[in-house]
């Protein structure tokens, strides 16, 4: 007969009562799992979204993405960092001022700068160990023919910057950031920041309001006197300024109430020539001064860098050093502005900045609340609008009345962890479709269990042919007694098989039982 190079395998039943349940709980059981590893090695696919919290997407956890199942699948979401490179502008997760990176290093101090890095490689990290270094207050006179006094918007052009630092992780270690804010003249707009919301961000609210009554006062101190005794005369004409540069460095972060807070370095520089930037035994002196001409300025330019200063670090979610923004002592002493002896009790401006431009009589100046139709440029530098008067359409509030009036309207002072804000590239897994994923999970399964049937009938098989010499002896040779050939030759010493050592298992049974001789 002719013998074809394929061939055909003889059944039998197993001899074993155990191996139908065993094969039909562990199919099941094995049809489950390779279930599961397939979905999540083909039932899921990246996608890129964009988010503003890569951190929350990173640390989402997925059944797929843990061990075992993630042995098979390689969809682990990952977020792509953010290149700021020193120029770019950016805001806080606070929502506050707009801030502009100037240089990025690694290092104990800017000074003393290891290496400078092209570019922040940035991921969502919080912004830690921030500082103020400085607040330089910069006052440009629009019109050089103007005379003082003259008006506050005379002095319009004019701004104020502030430069700080702040330490950031990254994947590589730590680095430090340099940034800017700056400031211009906005008296009654507070759109420089993005949210200043009373009841959610209350330390920036109260931080807006201080900063823009204390620039007022700042612009009237310029305005408003007329600077005649300074050592500067041109024999026909009184001294005007026409340009002032004063840069509060911060020496003091433990009070923000301590009159050694800041170190000066300045010039004022009048309309004819010359420069005043005589340095003084103590910075004290600088303040509240009456016979220092520029000490009105001084005065008033500390308390807007105060404020300044206390606004970014609530912007940065800093709270560990001195502010005017975080407690309510510290809070109630900048809009009382006790300190300041060129505010009148309950912050009227003296009589020598009431130059016919803010004429004002007693019991209107000192009243808590000054109606829309009544008010004047000159109120701004000593009163606030109210928190839910948007556009600045309504009274005019005292600054040392109002703590009291909004207190029960008002969100609570405090600041929390900030971050730069930004919108991040992330590839998340997702699902794929139904259809797809149900074909390609059946057509693996198939495989995975055809496979496992294989490996479980070799390790069945041997061990029947170890305990069974005729276990590769047909059913009917068996029966009839007949003569088989040792396995794998055709020819060569037969083996008898006795017919009467196994009998065919019973009906409903896929095992065979041994019988006694």
């Amino acid at each position: 007969m002719y013998s074809s190079f394929f061939s055909y395998s003889l059944q039998r039943n197993y001899p074993f009562r155990w191996f139908t349940p065993l094969t039909i709980i562990g199919g099941i059981i094995f049809t489950v799992l390779f279930s599961f590893i397939n979905v999540a090695a083909n039932g899921y696919q990246l996608k890129t979204i964009y988010t503003t919290n890569p951190n929350a997407t990173l640390d989402e956890k997925h059944w797929f993405t843990q061990a075992p199942w993630s042995w098979s699948s390689r969809l682990q979401p990952s977020c792509e960092a953010q290149n700021l490179q020193p120029g770019t502008q950016f805001f806080t997760s606070h929502l506050g001022l707009t801030y502009t990176l100037t240089s990025v290093w690694t290092g104990q101090s800017i000074d003393d700068a290891t290496t400078t890095l092209p570019a922040l490689a940035y991921l969502n990290n919080p912004l830690e160990d921030c500082h103020i270094d400085y607040v330089n207050v910069n006052m440009k006179r629009a019109s050089s023919t103007a005379r003082a006094p003259m008006p506050w918007w005379v002095w319009d052009p004019s701004t104020a910057i502030a430069s700080g630092h702040c330490t950031i992780a990254t994947n590589t270690g730590f680095v430090n950031a340099t940034f800017t804010a700056a400031y211009t003249d906005l008296q009654r707009s507070y759109d420089y920041v993005l949210d200043a919301n009373y009841t959610t961000s209350a330390s920036i609210w109260w931080g807006t309001r201080l900063v823009n009554a204390y620039w007022q006062s700042c612009l009237w101190a310029m305005g408003s006197t007329n600077y005649t005794d300074i050592g500067f005369h041109d024999n026909t004409n009184s001294v005007n300024w026409d340009s002032v540069s004063i840069k509060y460095n911060v020496v003091n972060e433990t009070s923000i109430g301590s009159p050694h807070m800041f170190d000066i370095v300045y010039f004022f520089l009048p309309d004819f020539g010359g420069i005043t930037n005589q340095p003084l035994p103590s910075v004290t002196e600088f303040y509240n001064n009456q016979s220092l001409p520029i000490s009105a300025m001084m005065t008033e330019g500390r308390g807007f860098s105060r404020a300044f200063y206390s606004l970014i670090l609530a912007d940065l979610g800093q709270s560990e050093l001195s502010n005017l923004l975080l407690a309510e002592n510290d809070l109630q002493y900048a809009l009382q502005a006790t300190d300041d002896n060129f505010r009148r009790e309950n912050n009227i401006w003296l009589p020598q900045y009431d130059n016919g431009l803010c004429a004002r009589n007693v019991s209107v100046a000192a009243s808590p609340v000054i109606p829309h139709s009544e008010q004047q440029d000159c109120d701004h530098f000593g009163r606030i609008v109210a928190p839910n008067d948007t556009y600045g359409n309504g009274s005019l509030y005292r600054l040392d009345a109002a703590y009291d009036l909004f207190k029960a309207q008002m969100g609570p002072l405090n600041t929390s962890s900030a971050t730069i804000y930004s919108q991040y590239a992330c590839s998340v897994p997702v699902p794929r479709g139904g259809g797809n994923v149900a074909l390609a999970v059946i057509l693996a399964d198939l495989v995975f269990l055809s496979t496992l049937w294989k490996l479980y009938g070799l390790v069945v098989g041997w061990y029947l042919r170890k305990h069974d010499p005729s276990a590769d002896a047909c059913p009917r040779c068996l029966e009839m007694g007949d003569v088989l050939p040792l396995s794998g030759r055709r020819e060569g010493p037969a083996l008898k098989v006795r017919p009467v050592g196994f009998s065919r298992a019973t009906s409903g049974e896929s095992s065979w039982s041994l019988l006694h001789p």
